[in-house]
């Protein structure tokens, strides 16, 4: 037979006993080991999205630059037109002439996959792909501020696909498709037609974007893209509030002599004697040769 003993009053429990609980000397230790943390991953993971982003922009740019193969296999090899003020360019940029701050055009998705605008919509209809993620460019439309839908250029004026085959330099060298750079990520300062980066000997007429750890993503005629660390702090234009084009679209040249990134692009662009494009065959493809 079993007994039962009854202890009165009952013992305190381990969990109730206030002496094994956290001192305020603890829990700021705690609280420090979680900052001392906090500031080490941090960075770690904005250097990945970093990463992420640049990827993400670099693959944008092959589907640009596949694209324009496709068109030219849909149209007799030749290329899409890169006119900013017609319909049926690549996209459309309406007109351009009215300035890049606070023009509405900026914002209007159906610029990109409007197929009565855009040749490239009859392939592309996310318009994601004309943007890098980085890009948090905003403009001030109707006394809100819109964030742009667009974020690349294009820096080709063939006339076919084969003429990147007979392009040369501005030095008059022949610069073969995988030294042609086709579209790339522009200023936003100087976005407001289609070009991409416009670069001469010694002077910029349009510069690069530099998103990416100081660095531009870039597609190239052959079908490979870069990511390229602009090295000459010239290169990293700050963006001011002026207007950047004239009152007839025309760019102003900002001069930099000796410049190693004018030097890297002016010997990946490639000029085929094709810069005039012609409005016949224009207007054979569908492209509007007035705004």
């Amino acid at each position: 037979m079993s007994t039962c003993v009854w202890v009165w009053p009952p013992r305190p429990s381990k969990s109730v006993n206030a002496g094994d609980g956290f001192t305020l000397v603890e829990l700021l230790v705690v609280i420090g080991i979680v900052g001392i943390l906090a500031g080490l991953l941090l960075p770690v993971l904005a250097t990945a999205k970093a990463k992420i982003q640049g990827a993400t922009c670099l693959n944008n740019l092959r589907q640009l630059q596949m694209t324009m193969v496709l068109y030219a296999a849909d149209n007799d090899d030749f290329v899409v037109w890169n006119w900013g003020y017609v319909k049926r360019s690549w996209v459309y940029a309406g007109d351009y002439g009215r300035g890049w701050k606070d023009f509405p055009g900026n914002t209007n998705v159906q610029w990109l996959i409007n197929r009565d605008y855009a040749a490239y919509a009859d392939y592309i209809q996310t318009p994601s792909i004309y943007k890098c993620p980085g890009d948090k460019t905003t403009v001030l439309i109707n006394g809100h501020w819109q964030p742009w839908v667009r974020s690349y250029g294009a820096s080709f004026f063939e006339r076919k696909m084969t003429d990147f085959d007979s392009a040369l330099s501005c030095a008059d060298e022949p610069v073969p498709p995988a030294l042609q750079h086709t579209f790339d990520e522009v200023h936003p300062g100087y976005l407001g037609v289609l070009y991409g980066i416009l670069a001469g000997r010694d002077a910029f007429a349009t510069f690069p974007a530099y998103r990416h750890a100081g660095g531009g993503t870039l597609s190239f005629a052959d079908g490979h893209v870069e990511l390229h660390r602009w090295v000459d702090p010239r290169t990293r234009c700050p963006l001011d509030e002026n207007e950047r084009f004239d009152a007839t679209g025309s760019n102003v040249l900002t001069p930099s002599p000796g410049n190693v990134d004018l030097r890297w692009l002016s010997e990946r662009s490639g000029v085929s004697g094709y810069a005039v494009q012609d409005q016949d065959v224009m207007r054979a493809q569908g492209v509007a040769t007035s705004p």
